[in-house]
């Protein structure tokens, strides 16, 4: 199974006539190679277009050989991501990295750290010797983790929950889940925070200090 995603957020006309010359005709190709059709950011009048054209259902739901409407380019995205994961038996960590079916939602910090390490040339005993150096926290939904332009002086592993990189007008730029780890660029290149971040859902959380590192070597 295929995809292929087209972003309409930056689109400010579509001809009716070129609509239905053009992407009736491609989706059912798309749909003949088991390909599916994505269209992320739609306006409301380019929607209207694209649904007197029969492409898209007015609900939003493909019809045969329309196309899958979702709001944004990043769901539109992650919609692909998460049913090809699904196809394959595997799971997502954040939206740049696959992790296996492994839970880590109750092996605290050596799990998360095992996952992410791939516990390439580290036994068991290398990793529980590492859990003192980090400080487990647990958070509501919706508390504010970082700022952009913070100190980034902590790095953060999920163990459990769900939190978001977001930009200065909030869109969300990355979701990590069990076993994702976020906050590194920024504290390794000693930098200001450039994003923030926030838990969407209560979420429980291992802190890694720059001070914590530190005491590592």
């Amino acid at each position: 199974t295929g995809f292929l995603v087209l972003d309409f957020s930056k689109v400010t006309g579509l001809d009716a006539t070129a609509a239905g010359s053009c992407f009736r005709p491609l989706g059912q190709v798309l749909m003949q190679n088991n390909v599916r059709f994505v269209l992320t950011g739609v306006p409301p009048h380019i929607l209207d277009v694209l649904t007197r054209q029969g492409i898209i259902q007015a609900a939003g739901a493909p019809v045969d050989g329309g196309a899958f409407l979702v709001e944004s380019l990043d769901l539109g995205l992650e919609h692909c991501e998460e049913a090809l994961l699904r196809e394959h038996g595997g799971r997502r960590t954040s939206a740049s990295g696959v992790g296996t079916l492994r839970s880590v939602g109750e092996g605290g910090i050596v799990a998360v750290l095992a996952q992410y390490l791939n516990t390439t040339g580290f036994v068991q005993d290398d990793l529980d010797g590492l859990q003192e150096f980090f400080t487990q926290e647990t958070v509501a939904a919706d508390s504010i983790l970082f700022t952009k332009g913070s100190s980034a002086d902590t790095l953060f592993f999920v163990q459990q929950g769900e939190v978001e990189l977001l930009t200065d007008d909030g869109e969300r730029l990355q979701r990590y889940i069990d076993g994702g780890v976020f906050g590194d660029l920024d504290f390794f290149l000693e930098r200001p925070r450039t994003f923030s971040a926030i838990a969407r859902t209560d979420s429980v959380l291992w802190r890694l200090s720059s001070r914590g590192l530190g005491k590592m070597f």
